[in-house]
């Protein structure tokens, strides 16, 4: 029902100078109605209630974002959930905003679904939700009659404190929701993604970027329903400064065992790693890089640590830092999550490729 669409476009072709043109075959009535548009497959970024009522709404479709309001009847979540690819029936017109002109679109009509979108798109799969204003309603809504919502986070330690950080406090109205809803979200480190077994259709949520490249081969995401990006871009610069100061190298360890010489002068002791990151001033480090660099200590015979966890020097050792497993495996951790980092600031569309390329899905290569 309702009025006939007069075309279907795209979002970037509704314009200011299209409102002009329109403007010049007013004014609109019986026997010249408004002209309508189809818009099929652009992406619900975001949704604000307005007096429980109307709806003020952001669009997108391949890098194009426009306001675009609703009045008298609100989607409802189930119709539009955040984040979704919808169909809108709309109506472009000219707003002035402290004195600017700015396009908004008057929705007429929404639904979910339509064509598949450009860019971070693979057969609905990968679903690109770092734009999403509403983190906590997208996730509740995604838990909702779903198989199971497996929300990856960097570690068991970001897991457990997650909710608690400043950064994610946007998410902790989710926690609250989650705990009424069944099935639950169940959140895991990315270590997880290295487990075979499980069930089949369940939702994916990155709350934080993967960790490497090679974290996208993984049976678990091969099996999932749809992979969501739901990190922020300040989250992700937050995860990049992360593995900076995590990453362990010869400055790094210099600095480290001239302080680990300094609390076990005495005798063995368990070491303060508070001690040992107040100290550290000329280098960057972290509480992982520390607990880390300990490691490499006794991988290398550098250390002894007794079952109370006290250290004690062992004194004439030499050895290559190269040869210890942690060492190697934590002085790539920046350069690894640096390829990923680029990969989601300038080539998102490539996740999907890397993920399900085996599988042959859409148009992912083969």
């Amino acid at each position: 029902g309702g009025p006939p669409v007069d075309a279907a476009v795209t979002l970037p072709e509704l314009s200011m100078d299209l409102v002009r043109e329109l403007e010049s075959l007013a004014p609109f009535g019986e026997g010249n109605p408004e002209p309508r548009f189809q818009l099929a497959g652009v992406r619900l970024d975001t949704v604000e209630m307005l007096k429980g009522l109307h709806a003020k709404m952001t669009l997108s479709y391949a890098g194009t974002r426009t306001r675009a309001l609703r009045f008298g009847r609100a989607p409802a979540p189930a119709e539009v959930p955040p984040c979704g690819p919808v169909a809108a029936v709309v109506s472009p017109e000219r707003e002035v905003w402290r004195g600017e002109e700015r396009l908004t679109l008057r929705v007429h009509d929404m639904t979910e679904g339509g064509s598949a979108m450009p860019g971070p798109e693979h057969g609905g799969r990968l679903v690109d939700c770092r734009h999403v204003a509403d983190a906590p309603r997208y996730l509740h809504g995604l838990a909702q009659g779903k198989a199971g919502v497996i929300g990856l986070v960097r570690s068991a330690s970001q897991a457990r404190s997650r909710f608690r950080h400043a950064l994610f406090n946007r998410m902790e109205e989710a926690v609250r929701m989650l705990a009424a809803a069944s099935p639950r979200i169940v959140l895991v480190p990315f270590s997880a993604l290295k487990e075979s077994g499980g069930a089949e259709g369940f939702e994916v949520v990155w709350l934080s970027p993967p960790p490497s490249l090679a974290a996208l081969s993984s049976p678990l995401l091969e099996r999932a329903a749809r992979v969501h990006l739901l990190f922020t871009p300040e989250e992700l610069e937050e995860e990049r400064r992360f593995y900076q100061t995590a990453t362990i190298d010869q400055p790094k360890m210099e600095v480290l065992y001239q302080g680990l010489r300094r609390q076990l002068a005495d005798g063995p002791a368990v070491v303060s790693v508070a001690d040992l990151l107040g100290r550290a001033t000329t280098v960057s480090l972290n509480r992982v890089a520390i607990e880390a660099g300990l490691r490499v200590f006794e991988d290398l015979g550098l250390v002894t640590r007794d079952a109370s966890g006290a250290m004690a020097l062992v004194r004439g050792v030499k050895a290559e830092l190269a040869t210890s497993p942690t060492y190697r495996a934590y002085s790539t951790l920046a350069e690894r999550f640096e390829e990923v980092y680029g990969i989601l600031v300038r080539q998102p569309e490539r996740l999907a490729e890397m993920m399900w390329r085996r599988h042959g899905d859409g148009d992912a290569a083969d």
